[in-house]
C-alpha cells in the first residue's frame, strides 16, 4: 500500500475514533472529573448531572426519592454502572457507587479490601451494623468520607457499595 495512502488512512481513523472519556473519582466531598471538581452543596443539579454525564454518558433513570426524604424530596440521577447522585434544593448533595468501576483517589473501589481501605484510609472505623436488630450491615466510616458498605469487618471483607454526602440511605 503507498505510504501516503497508508498516512491518510491511519489519520481518518484516528479522527473517527471516539474521544476518550475523562475519569470520575470519588471523593468524600463531591467528585471529579478529569480536571474539574464538583463539591457538595456548591453545585447545582444541572450542573453536576451534565459534567459526570460527559464521563459516564447520560443518566438512566432520574426522579424523586420520596420514600426517604426525611426534610425534603431528594431528587436523583442515576448512571450506568451503578453511580448515582442525589440533590436536595437543586443542589448537589451525595452520591452512592454500588457498581465495580469507579473508585477514589486512592484506588478504594466495589471489591477493595477492608484491609486496603484501612492502607488508604487509615483513620476509618467499622461498624458490625447487626442486621439481626434492625442494622443495615457492616461498614466503614470516615469523618471526611468516604464511606461505605461491608461484607463483614474482617481484613479479607470486601467493599459492596461506597457513598459520601445525603443520599437515599443515609443522612
Amino acid at each position: 500500500m503507498d505510504k501516503g495512502l497508508m498516512t491518510a488512512l491511519a489519520m481518518a481513523l484516528v479522527a473517527a475514533a471516539p474521544a476518550a472519556r475523562p475519569v470520575l473519582l470519588l471523593a468524600g466531598d463531591g467528585v471529579g472529573v478529569g480536571a474539574r471538581t464538583i463539591k457538595f452543596d456548591r453545585t447545582t443539579r444541572a450542573q453536576a448531572i451534565a459534567l459526570v454525564t460527559t464521563a459516564l454518558g447520560p443518566p438512566v433513570k432520574q426522579g424523586n426519592h420520596g420514600d426517604c426524604a426525611q426534610d425534603a424530596i431528594r431528587y436523583y440521577a442515576a448512571f450506568r454502572g451503578d453511580f448515582e447522585l442525589t440533590f436536595v434544593g437543586g443542589k448537589f448533595v451525595g452520591w452512592t457507587e454500588d457498581g465495580t468501576t469507579l473508585h477514589t483517589a486512592k484506588g478504594i473501589a466495589v471489591g477493595s479490601t477492608l484491609a486496603a481501605v484501612r492502607r488508604a484510609y487509615p483513620d476509618v472505623e467499622t461498624d458490625e451494623g447487626d442486621e439481626a436488630n434492625g442494622g443495615l450491615g457492616a461498614s466503614f466510616q470516615r469523618e471526611d468520607g468516604p464511606q461505605g458498605w461491608l461484607d463483614g469487618t474482617r481484613p479479607t471483607s470486601k467493599v459492596i457499595g461506597l457513598y459520601a454526602g445525603v443520599t437515599c440511605i443515609v443522612s
